[in-house]
């Protein structure tokens, strides 16, 4: 009967770990884009469950240009794409 408990709580424990892994970034995507928070969900897990290797790349350049952007800001460094800004100004 021990075995059940620990298997249990290992199962609670990936389930916990897995909604906040899912639901933190939904709530970003919900809040950036106006999307819900569901339907955020529900991209998130499609494009998980693709296994497209061009979604990974995608979501990479984005992520690795956000991290940069955000440590220049950090760091006081002045570096403003125009090109961004014109896009989304």
């Amino acid at each position: 009967m021990p075995g059940s408990w620990s298997g249990l709580a290992v199962l609670l424990k990936i389930c916990g770990r897995m909604s906040v892994v899912m639901l933190l970034p939904s709530l970003a995507l919900s809040t950036v884009t106006g999307l819900n928070v569901y339907l955020s969900i529900a991209l998130m897990g499609v494009t998980a469950l693709s296994q497209k290797r061009w979604l990974l790349v995608i979501g990479g350049i984005f992520a690795v240009f956000g991290l940069a952007l955000g440590v220049s800001g950090f760091m006081g460094y002045n570096i403003h794409p125009s090109f961004l800004a014109k896009l989304l100004g």
